[in-house]
């Protein structure tokens, strides 16, 4: 059985308790046969970093000026090349935006 390929998006993961603490259930979803990554607009900051350094797969500045509808097509490809069957997304509401419609357009299914 193939995993199931989860993208977790947000803004950044600098220094706060919603982005450790989702960071942390990232890793945990992986010890359960999952396969996880994360997508940031901007830089990874300091949890990001930190989840790479630990192995997790983190791409950062994938849109670091264009929020909105720019954003959009960036991601809808990130999406598509990373194999997303399901995208979760921090409640940072450019990543809530952007990353609802980019799932829709590259036909992520959950």
């Amino acid at each position: 059985m193939v995993a199931m390929r989860v993208v977790f998006l947000a803004s950044t993961l600098k220094v706060g308790g919603a982005e450790r603490i989702t960071g942390l259930l990232s890793e945990r979803l992986r010890t359960r046969g999952f396969t996880t990554s994360w997508a940031l607009l901007r830089e990874a900051g300091t949890e990001g970093l930190a989840l790479r350094e630990r192995g997790v797969e983190v791409v950062d500045r994938l849109a670091p000026g264009r929020f909105g509808f720019g954003a959009i097509p960036v991601l809808a490809g990130h999406f598509r090349r990373a194999g997303a069957r399901a995208v979760y997304c921090l409640d940072h509401q450019n990543a809530v935006f952007s990353g609802v419609m980019a799932a829709r357009l590259a036909g992520v299914p959950a």
